[in-house]
């Protein structure tokens, strides 16, 4: 079980933030010791998850473009197919800025395949 928490920042930058529990129950309805980490949460500008089955794509090197098109954490192949199958969906097409891979403006296909040849290099 987990408890899922939405924060909503209008501007890029970074926050403390404190967590704690005063009570957790597990699935068996049983008291359970959780163990909480205060931290800082991180807010950037980026889009929205091209899917619902999608994690929220992540610009994972900090260069300002979104290669982990599809979210799961990882930029590999199944980037560009990802973004091969949604290029015509609103999200990409009204945030040109994450998804121009070879820089011409626009997003289509030539920047599917070269996200392709950014997952390939070694």
């Amino acid at each position: 079980m987990f408890t899922e928490v939405a924060l909503e920042s209008h501007s890029r930058g970074t926050s403390p933030i404190r967590i704690s529990v005063n009570a957790f129950l597990d699935d068996a309805n049983q008291s359970s010791f959780p163990i909480a980490m205060d931290g800082w949460v991180a807010f950037v500008n980026g889009p929205n998850r091209l899917a619902s089955e999608a994690g929220v794509p992540q610009d994972l090197d900090g260069d300002g473009v979104f290669e982990d098109v599809n979210g799961d954490g990882i930029f590999d192949l199944d980037d560009p197919t990802f973004l091969g199958f949604h290029l015509d969906s609103n999200e990409v097409q009204k945030n040109v800025q994450f998804f121009d891979f070879n820089g011409d403006g626009q997003v289509d296909f030539d920047d599917v395949t070269t996200l392709a040849s950014l997952a390939i290099e070694p």
